[in-house]
């Protein structure tokens, strides 16, 4: 009883801690836009009514930092629920092409300057929950779009073999540092901030890309050399009980 009611403490701690950690990111990381948002409406307030080109600029700034905090607050809200164990997934046998070709269409209406090249290995399918698979598939993707020259192409790949389904997705872009690549799966981690200062991000699209792949009972490895390019590679066991 007494080594139960200890590991009942010990559970509680961690938790405590990791909620406390959670809470601390997540202040701080909001901080910054709020500042900027506060910033420009005390600038409207004073200055901008009469400038017009100031007035132009104070709304795009506040539209654009709103939006980040919309989009961040999104991901919070996926950690709470994965930290409370509350995420619950309905799995059916997904066509991983139709899921590829249809988020690399949706993302390019976004980003129409950019090109991604195909390479679907044709009537793949395993068990997934659909809007899951896209949203790793975008994160992915955004996150390659955010370090590669827009004239470079970026590859989306899908092959199998008896075991596993593979996507890859592979760009040519500015690299990660090879000692922060264990890293870059932290949440509210940033590879290199000389790097990434003026990258939009919170550090947490690589972490929740590893939390849906470990829902689907996969793994995801990174590859990647400074100026070389990136290369994240997410397994999924392809049999209907995994």
């Amino acid at each position: 009883m007494s080594k139960a009611f200890n590991d009942l403490l010990n559970r509680l701690e961690i938790s405590f801690q990791r909620q406390k950690r959670f809470v601390a990111d997540a202040s701080h990381e909001l901080r910054t836009p709020l500042a900027i948002v506060q910033g420009y409406t005390q600038m409207l307030a004073r200055w901008a009514k009469d400038n017009p080109e100031l007035l132009d600029e104070s709304i795009q700034s506040i539209q654009q930092e709103t939006q980040n905090m919309t989009a961040m607050i999104e991901q919070l809200l996926f950690w709470a629920k994965g930290d409370e164990q509350t995420i619950t997934i309905s799995k059916s046998l997904i066509s991983v092409q139709e899921i590829l070709q249809h988020t690399v269409t949706q993302l390019l209406l976004v980003y129409p300057e950019r090109t991604v090249n195909l390479d679907i290995e044709p009537d793949l399918f395993f068990p997934g929950e659909p809007r899951m698979i896209s949203r790793l598939v975008r994160i992915l993707l955004d996150n390659s779009m955010k370090y590669t020259n827009t004239k470079k192409a970026i590859t989306l790949k899908s092959w199998s073999s008896k075991h596993n389904i593979f996507i890859s997705i592979h760009d040519e872009g500015e690299g990660i540092p090879e000692n922060q690549l264990d890293k870059i799966f932290d949440r509210f981690y940033k590879a290199d901030s000389s790097r990434t200062r003026k990258k939009p991000g919170f550090g947490l699209g690589l972490p929740i890309a590893k939390e849906i792949v470990e829902l689907h009972n996969g793994t995801i490895t990174v590859y990647s050399k400074i100026k070389e390019g990136t290369t994240f590679t997410a397994t999924f066991p392809r049999n209907i009980s995994g």
